[in-house]
């Protein structure tokens, strides 16, 4: 099954054979429970929608993400959901970083149910890096790893956590 916010149209024919390998290796890598949660959370939608007579809300029955990207020269965090989080030019993307060096969709981050965090690159022109390495296929994510973005530096942390303490136990991710 496809997502809207992963359509190829505007690429190049080559590059538009790699952009589509990587899409579809990464809707692959979803689990049928990822799945089904990124449905269901499509289904109803933002908390803040529902109306406040009904004892139960979204947040309350789905799993949630346990993990922010933090841009620190920024000043700025960027919650993940389960399910796609795809970053990019583009004003569809969930993270939208507008400098003409980003790819309209970049790369994508899947969070799966049970915990996991993949980083996908999605056939960018300038790459997208994990711990100053270029990643030429998807990479399992730690806390505390460095992914650059052309010029933009955000840290895996976890979520809830008032300053991450990336000196912990945390490993960095190796990326060959």
């Amino acid at each position: 099954m496809s997502d809207w916010r992963l359509n190829s149209g505007h690429l190049p024919p080559l590059r538009r054979q790699y952009y589509r390998r990587a899409r579809e290796d990464l809707l692959g890598a979803r689990g049928w429970l990822t799945l089904a949660t990124e449905r269901v959370a499509g289904w109803a939608g933002e908390s803040s929608d529902w109306p406040s007579i009904l004892p139960l809300r979204p947040s309350e029955f789905l799993p949630a993400s346990r993990f922010l990207l933090i841009e620190e020269q920024a000043g700025l965090s960027y919650p993940l959901r389960v399910g796609l989080n795809t970053i990019g030019r583009f004003p569809e993307n969930d993270i939208v970083f507008d400098e003409i060096e980003v790819s309209r969709r970049h790369c994508v981050i899947l969070v799966h149910v049970r915990g996991a965090c993949e980083l996908h690159d999605t056939a960018s022109m300038h790459g997208t890096y994990v711990n100053g390495a270029r990643i030429r296929m998807p990479v399992t994510l730690a806390l505390g790893d460095q992914i650059r973005i052309c010029k933009r530096v955000l840290l895996l942390a976890r979520a809830g956590d008032d300053e991450p303490n990336l000196d912990n136990d945390f490993p960095p991710t190796a990326v060959d």
